[in-house]
């Protein structure tokens, strides 16, 4: 089945259209908040359908530019998505988003459909990648799986970075001589 025929496709703003509406209705959803969604551990699925172009919580974004699908948090919640974002409107009946996350960000059937030049995904091409469909409950178990994944990064990237905040304190009291190394 192609992605286009189980999922809306919502691109973002272009930049001119996406600076005119933040001046009226808030912040613009990028990269960085992408990126800070992925790195972010949130409640299950809950997807609102408010305005096509502004994010909330539980909505599934697709970045073109990473190649990445990530779930919106609720720190990111109501911004506007930038033409470098898609918004996937599934239906949780026929597809867990968690299991649609894993799908297109881990899966070898969807990374092996991606052009090997292209660097960012096109939206014509990412409509058009083949999904394969397991039973709900097999979908469900799987998304499971890969949510405890994401999560468990997400405690070792925080343990790792407080890791290299101590030792780095460290080091520098010891070039200031207040700290020796035996």
């Amino acid at each position: 089945m192609k992605l286009k025929e189980c999922i809306k496709f919502n691109a973002g703003l272009n930049s001119k259209l996406l600076k005119e509406r933040l001046g009226e209705q808030g912040q613009a959803y990028t990269t960085k908040e992408f990126q800070q969604d992925m790195e972010l551990v949130f409640d299950r699925y809950n997807q609102d359908n408010f305005e096509e172009k502004r994010v909330y919580a539980g909505d599934i974004v697709f970045s073109l530019v990473l190649n990445q699908a990530i779930m919106v948090s609720e720190e990111n919640a109501g911004r506007l998505i930038s033409q470098q974002m898609v918004k996937l409107a599934i239906d949780p009946e026929q597809i867990d988003p968690w299991y649609l996350l894993y799908a297109l960000n881990e899966s070898d059937r969807i990374k092996n459909q991606r052009p090997a030049e292209e660097r960012r995904t096109l939206i014509t091409n990412l409509k058009n990648y083949e999904l394969v469909l397991p039973e709900l409950e097999q979908q469900k178990k799987i998304g499971e799986v890969y949510y405890q994944l994401l999560e468990n990064l997400a405690t070792a990237q925080r343990y790792a970075q407080k890791m290299k905040v101590t030792a780095v304190s460290f080091l520098n009291q010891v070039e200031k001589g207040g700290q020796t190394i035996d």
